[in-house]
């Protein structure tokens, strides 16, 4: 009992001990805190970046309820003389009374979030040796009204003036090579940018919601906007892009609600996903005649976009690309399209005319719902799918040609056409399809080939019609030649097999180029794929 009660003593004390030991640590630690710097001079403290070049960080402020100060070129610790040439990360963070600040013309770096949260800063003197502006450096200094970058500057770091939202002039120095990722984010305040010739990277959401900003000079060395680089740009109201742009990314210029006028430069191949999505006032736009693919959501709800001419270069118009373009009366398709995506024309109800072209394969789902002025269509024998809903609620739809080459027509694909009453359908075998008319549909007459009424009598739904009519149809052969190479779909793979097979390019339904070359297989995971093979184009589904 005795040696019991003799362990319990020495526990307690090693548990006081330790708890002792504990308490005593914690108050050490402001202390360590206070004393993370070599040494302090003229207000600042500072770390050594060199002994042997003899240059220093600054790390922070003695008395940080200085309300203005000017940072020193040079400063001495002990008998050495230092060359102040950065200024820390964090050094001056959230210094809430700081005004205004002079950055020495020795300085080469300000570290990240150096400045950062600094709300009443109003002026701000950066000196002409600083090359890079770190990540954040300046964000969140809310009462900045006018920033100006040297000439020294390459790059502009991530969030670096980002939150800044009354600055309204922004000076940018004429050796920027990049403007990085929300660089100028919630500057709201901002109503011009001129970006010098030097500038070749404009990075995602650069300018994002700058609401106030109406207009925006490029230099002629841009080549890349990234995603959401101008988004909710509600102010902007034209814009004129450089011919060195070769990528513009998703969204890039969505939501801008005064833009009336685009016209996009020569050479570009490829836009981003939603790139006008939402710019209400958008009433032209010009596309260059290198342009492969009209990408998803790129002009949807551009509700007064009156017309547009496609290039014969385009060969998709992806999904929701002029979804409720509700102004949109004409569209000029180019020769080469060969898919129209999920809904690309959806809700155009004014629009009145399209001409589908001899290349187009596949017209998918509710490609043209609620196209209600649309009177007449002709579907090219070319076309071998025909998506569910594709023309439904086209109320004034009054005749419709149906290519030769169809194998198949999606549900409800001419349901609530109002107007339709006669059917012409250029296939001899009857394309395959559930419930695709209306009664009112019904009760016309349905128009085929020469010798085939007996197998439409014979076929659901087209057997429905009250009136069937044999016809002599002119250019009832399918109009893309036979050739010797064929494409399928093996294993999640494309294979492409023939005689001299010279140069293939595989795409995806949004118009992404995936591969190129004199190629035989392709490993894709499952979609919807474009193969151009020595010019011609194949539609293969990978499952």
């Amino acid at each position: 009992m005795q040696l019991k009660n003799e362990q319990d003593m020495k526990l307690k004390n090693r548990t006081k001990a330790l708890v002792t030991l504990a308490i005593m640590l914690c108050s050490w630690l402001p202390s360590f805190a206070a004393s993370n710097y070599d040494f302090t001079a003229d207000g600042f403290q500072f770390n050594i970046l060199s002994s042997s070049e003899k240059t220093v960080t600054v790390v922070g402020l003695v008395d940080e309820d200085v309300v203005s100060i000017t940072m020193p070129s040079t400063v001495i610790s002990g008998s050495v003389k230092y060359t102040v040439a950065a200024i820390g990360n964090e050094a001056f963070l959230q210094c809430e009374n700081l005004a205004s600040i002079n950055i020495p013309s020795y300085v080469k770096t300000i570290g990240e979030r150096a400045f950062a949260y600094c709300y009443k800063l109003e002026k701000l003197y950066i000196g002409n040796s600083v090359e890079t502006i770190g990540k954040g450096a300046f964000s969140y200094c809310t009462s900045l009204q006018t920033i100006t970058i040297p000439n020294s500057v390459k790059t502009i770091g991530e969030w670096a003036f980002g939150n800044c939202t009354n600055a309204k002039i922004i000076n940018i120095g004429e050796s920027v090579e990049t403007i990085d990722d929300n660089a100028f984010f919630n500057c709201w305040a901002l109503e011009s940018i001129k970006l010098p010739n030097t500038v070749t990277t404009i990075g995602e959401s650069a300018f994002e919601h700058c609401s106030a900003l109406k207009t925006v000079t490029f230099g002629n060395s841009v080549k890349e906007i990234k995603s959401r680089a101008f988004f909710y740009n509600t102010a902007l109201e034209s814009i004129n892009l450089p011919t060195s742009i070769t990528n513009i990314g998703e969204k890039a210029f969505s939501y801008c609600s005064s833009l009336t006028s685009i016209s996009l430069p020569k050479g570009l191949k490829q836009l981003g996903s939603g790139i006008f999505d939402t710019c209400t006032k958008l009433e032209s736009a010009s596309l260059p005649t290198s342009l492969l693919a009209i990408p998803d959501n790129a002009f949807r709800n551009c509700t007064e976009l009156k017309s547009i001419n496609i290039p014969d270069s385009v060969m998709l118009i992806g999904n929701e690309s002029f979804y409720q373009c509700f102004d949109l009366t004409q569209i000029n398709l180019g020769k080469s399209v060969i898919g129209l995506g999920t809904n690309a024309f959806n809700s155009c109800s004014r629009l009145t005319d399209i001409t589908l072209n001899n290349s187009l394969m596949v017209i998918s789902d509710s490609t043209f719902y609620n196209c209600a002025a649309l009177k007449t269509i002709d579907i090219p024998n070319s076309v071998t799918t025909i998506g569910t809903s594709a023309f439904k609620s086209c109320k004034a739809l009054n005749d419709v040609k149906i290519g030769s080459k169809v194998k198949s027509i999606g549900d409800q694909a001419f349901w609530d056409c109002w107007e339709l009453t006669n059917v012409y359908c250029r296939a001899t075998t009857p394309p395959t399809c559930g419930n695709i008319f209306d009664q009112e549909t019904i009760m016309g007459t349905l128009y085929v080939p020469t010798g085939s009424k007996t197998t439409y009598e014979a076929t659901s739904p087209w057997c429905n019609f009250w009136t069937i009519k044999e016809m002599e149809f002119e250019g009832s052969v399918n109009s893309i030649p036979n050739d010797d190479v064929e494409v399928i779909a093996l294993d999640g793979s494309i294979i492409i097999s023939g005689d001299e097979i010279a140069d293939v390019q595989v795409y995806t339904s949004a118009g992404s180029l995936v591969a190129s070359g004199a190629i035989t297989k392709v490993e894709v995971p499952a979609g919807l794929y474009i193969v151009v093979v020595n010019g011609k184009s194949h539609k293969v589904i990978v499952r």
